[in-house]
C-alpha cells in the first residue's frame, strides 16, 4: 500500500506587524476573558494604568427596556445561559456562512454527519462518494469532497476534521504564529518525523532537525499542550454558564440604541511618570543602557496594548452598527420571522472588514436585548429562496415549521411531507429530508410520536 507523501511549499505571505496580531488577538475575547487579560497586562506591566470607571456599568432591566446605572455590575451583567449547542451544530452554521455552492454545502453537512464524538473525520473519501450515489445516484469528484473537507479543517475548534492524530497536531499549528521558532519546529516534527516523534527519538530529531535541545523540549511542550480530542466538548459547557454580554441593546421608541459593555471598555494609558523618568534617565552624563532600555520595552508594551484594546473597541463598535442597520426591523420587533438571511460577506461589503476579522467579532460574544440574550453569530443565518426570489433565512423556516405543528390536529399530526406541501404552497421549496432535519434541530418529534393516543 502506497505511503502518502507529503511535500513542503514555500509560501510567501505579508507579515502581521505586532500591533495587527494583538488586535487580532483582543477581537476574539469576550468580555470577561479581555477583562482577565487586562488585569494580566496590567500585573505583569506596572505601568499600564487604567482610569476606574465601574460606579455607572449598563445592564439591561426588565422593567424599563433601557440600560440603567448599577452598582453591583458583576451580578447585573450575568447572564444565566445554558449552552445547548452541540458540535455539528455549530460546524453546520460555519459551513452556512461559507461561500459555497449548493453542492458543496450538501457534502459538507454529510462529512460533518460522519465525524465522530472527538471530532475526527474516520471514514474514507471513496465511502462518501458511494453514500451520495446510492442517495441521489450522481457521481461526485473526490476532489470535491477533498475541497470541502478542508475548509471544514479550517472551521473552529482547531483540529476538527482531521483524519489522524498526526494531521488534528498539524491543522493546530497551522494557526499558531509561525514568527516563533517552536511553532516552525513543532510543524516539521509533525510533518515529517512523525515516527521519531511518537517513539520520542530525542536524538535523531535533533540531529535531522540541527536544532539545540533546549528548542527541541519548547517544540514537544507545544505540541503537548495541543488538543488531540478538538470535538469533545469541556463539562462545563453541559451545565448553565453566567456570561458577561458585549453589547447591551433596546428599543428606544422605535429607535435602537446600544452600548458596549463599560466593563470591558475600559480607559487605559501609560504611567506618565514613567515617561518622565526615562526622559531624566537619557539626559544623564553616564545613562544606565539596561534601565532604559526595561523601561522602554514596558512603555513601548504597554502602548501597543492600548493601541490594540482600542482598535478593538473602535471594530467591534463599528460592527454592531452595520448589524443593527442591516436587521433593523428585527431589532425593532424581536420576531425571528423577519430575521433577513445574513452571511459574513453581506457585514464585509458595509464595513470593509474581512470575513475572518467578522468571524472574530462574532464569535462566542453575546448581545443584551430587549427580548432576549443570544450569541451575536446566531444572527448570522442560511438563506434559501422562496418562488419569487426573495431570501428567507433558515431560522424563519424553523418558526414557521413549529408554528405549523403548534397549529395541527393533535389526532392527525402533520408529516414531513405534508410540512413539505404546505410550504410549497407558500413558495418555499425544500426536500423532505431538509423538513425532517430542520424539525429535529428544533426538537421535536416524528408524526407518528405525536399523535395523541
Amino acid at each position: 500500500m502506497a505511503k502518502n507523501q507529503t511535500r513542503i511549499k514555500q509560501i510567501q505571505r505579508q507579515a502581521l506587524s505586532p500591533l495587527q496580531r494583538l488586535s487580532g488577538e483582543l477581537l476574539e475575547l469576550p468580555s470577561d476573558e479581555l477583562e482577565k487579560r487586562i488585569e494580566k497586562e496590567k500585573e505583569e506591566n506596572p505601568y499600564l494604568e487604567e482610569e476606574q470607571d465601574f460606579s455607572t456599568p449598563w445592564f439591561y432591566s426588565q422593567n424599563d427596556n433601557i440600560p440603567t446605572a448599577g452598582s453591583n455590575y458583576n451580578e447585573q451583567l450575568s447572564i444565566n445561559t445554558p449552552a445547548t449547542e452541540t458540535l455539528a451544530e455549530d460546524l453546520l452554521n460555519q459551513l452556512s456562512l461559507s461561500n459555497i455552492t449548493e453542492e458543496e454545502y450538501k457534502i459538507g453537512e454529510l462529512l460533518i454527519g460522519n465525524l465522530d464524538e472527538r471530532g475526527y473525520f474516520t471514514r474514507s473519501l471513496t465511502a462518501i462518494i458511494d453514500d451520495i450515489y446510492f442517495d441521489t445516484f450522481e457521481e461526485t469528484d473526490v476532489n470535491l469532497i477533498e475541497k470541502v473537507l478542508k475548509l471544514i479543517q479550517s472551521f473552529e475548534p482547531a483540529g476538527v476534521g482531521a483524519r489522524n492524530h498526526q494531521e488534528c497536531l498539524y491543522l493546530q499549528l497551522q494557526r499558531l504564529d509561525t514568527k516563533q521558532p517552536s511553532v516552525e519546529i513543532s510543524k516539521q516534527i509533525i510533518l515529517n518525523y512523525w515516527e521519531e516523534f511518537c517513539n520520542k527519538d530525542f536524538k535523531t530529531l535533533k540531529e535531522k532537525l540541527s536544532c539545540e535541545e533546549e528548542e527541541l523540549k519548547t517544540a514537544f511542550k507545544l505540541i503537548q499542550n495541543l488538543n488531540l480530542s478538538p470535538g469533545q466538548i469541556d463539562n462545563q459547557n453541559e451545565k448553565e454558564q453566567y456570561i458577561t454580554p458585549d453589547v447591551i441593546m433596546w428599543n428606544n421608541n422605535g429607535q435602537i440604541k446600544y452600548v458596549l459593555n463599560k466593563i470591558s471598555n475600559r480607559k487605559l494609558y501609560v504611567n506618565q511618570d514613567s515617561q518622565k523618568l526615562l526622559k531624566a534617565l537619557e539626559e544623564e552624563k553616564h545613562p544606565n543602557k539596561e534601565t532604559i532600555k526595561f523601561l522602554k520595552d514596558k512603555i513601548e508594551s504597554a502602548q501597543l496594548f492600548i493601541d490594540a484594546y482600542n482598535s478593538r473597541m473602535q471594530t467591534l463598535d463599528t460592527f454592531v452598527q452595520e448589524i443593527i442597520s442591516y436587521q433593523k426591523e428585527y431589532f425593532q420587533e424581536g420576531d425571528v420571522m423577519v430575521l433577513k438571511p445574513m452571511k459574513y460577506e453581506d457585514i464585509k461589503e458595509r464595513t470593509g472588514f474581512s470575513e475572518s476579522t467578522i468571524s472574530r467579532l462574532a464569535n462566542d460574544k453575546y448581545m443584551q436585548t430587549h427580548f432576549g440574550n443570544f450569541k451575536i453569530k446566531k444572527l448570522f443565518t442560511k438563506s434559501i429562496e422562496n418562488d419569487k426570489g426573495e431570501s428567507v433565512s433558515s431560522d424563519t423556516i424553523r418558526n414557521i415549521i413549529t408554528q405549523k405543528i403548534k397549529d395541527e390536529n393533535p389526532d392527525t399530526p402533520l408529516t414531513d411531507q405534508e410540512i413539505q406541501n404546505q410550504l410549497q404552497e407558500q413558495g418555499i421549496t425544500l426536500s423532505r429530508r431538509t423538513i425532517t432535519k430542520y424539525r429535529k434541530q428544533i426538537g421535536i418529534e416524528s408524526a407518528g410520536k405525536r399523535k395523541s393516543e
